[in-house]
């Protein structure tokens, strides 16, 4: 499976734009992942998903099987979102601003969102806690 980590890495290095070439690798290295393990996964409603339309997923994030069950349910491209906060990890602080995470921070009880880009994307969010109450 590591073969497939300088594909969904190194095209991080080359700003946002280059960010579909990481999704190809991903949904690949997810389908080759479904064949080697045996799982299958099966996304319910996708014949009404509209790729010309944005979307917010939420997924409990009850597993280390969720990214390679979403990357290949989920039609298109989506954008991650992740806590500011995360930005400061190292490794995961670069790897979340490389490839265009949409962010967010909470103030005095309230969301704040922020995305590098002015493109329309959908956006995955796993509610861990209350992050999103």
């Amino acid at each position: 499976m590591l073969v497939f980590l300088p594909g969904i890495l190194i095209p991080a290095l080359f700003g946002p734009r280059a960010v579909s070439v990481t999704y190809f690798f991903m949904k690949a290295w997810s389908w080759v992942f479904s064949k080697l393990t045996f799982i299958s996964y099966k996304m319910v409603g996708r014949e009404k998903i509209n790729r010309q339309k944005s979307y917010i997923y939420i997924s409990n994030h009850t597993s280390s099987l969720d990214l390679p069950g979403i990357a290949m349910t989920i039609k298109g491209q989506f954008r991650p979102l992740a806590k500011k906060e995360l930005l400061k990890v190292p490794v995961w602080g670069w790897v979340t601003r490389a490839t265009d995470f949409g962010r967010f921070t909470r103030v005095e009880g309230k969301s704040h969102y922020s995305h590098g880009t002015r493109d329309h994307f959908s956006f995955l969010a796993f509610n861990q806690d209350s992050s999103f109450s």
